[in-house]
């Protein structure tokens, strides 16, 4: 994993070791609303990185290795472009926050990565609550 994208993470709460999806879930927000991290996605259920899912299993699996960044940290100019993604990744209802991130993730990737043209021309207008919902639902 590159110092920027862990710098990125920790600036977001840190790594999280018990849902690493959460971290590709931050990483996607931070390169759509404030800087790259040179990570591609594809669809997966969900916008996926293998990229970045290698570099975190790099990082669980040398995690004392990036211990010596911990002195480290993003430019101010960095941290000032990354207030956009702080205030998005707190979830606005009460729901988990993964699953905050998931919905956030997954209609920005429909809306302008895939480009899904409701979305733009106002024809689908998600409900969170029933959105989250069905994502419990359909969850194996």
């Amino acid at each position: 994993m590159n110092l920027a994208t862990i710098l990125t993470l920790n600036d977001l709460g840190g790594v999280d070791v018990k849902n690493s999806l959460s971290n590709q879930f931050k990483i996607y927000l931070t390169e759509q609303l404030a800087f790259d991290l040179g990570y591609r996605y594809q669809w997966w259920g969900f916008p996926f990185s293998p990229g970045l899912n290698e570099d975190i299993r790099h990082y669980f699996s040398y995690s004392e290795e990036f211990e010596k960044v911990s002195d480290r940290e993003l430019t101010p100019e960095a941290k000032k472009e990354l207030l956009r993604v702080k205030d998005v990744i707190l979830p606005s209802v009460s729901v988990p926050q993964d699953k905050w991130l998931e919905m956030l993730c997954t209609i920005h990737y429909f809306r302008n990565i895939c480009y899904v043209p409701e979305f733009s021309n106002g024809k689908i207008n998600p409900d969170l609550h029933t959105s989250f919902l069905r994502l419990d639902e359909n969850r194996t």
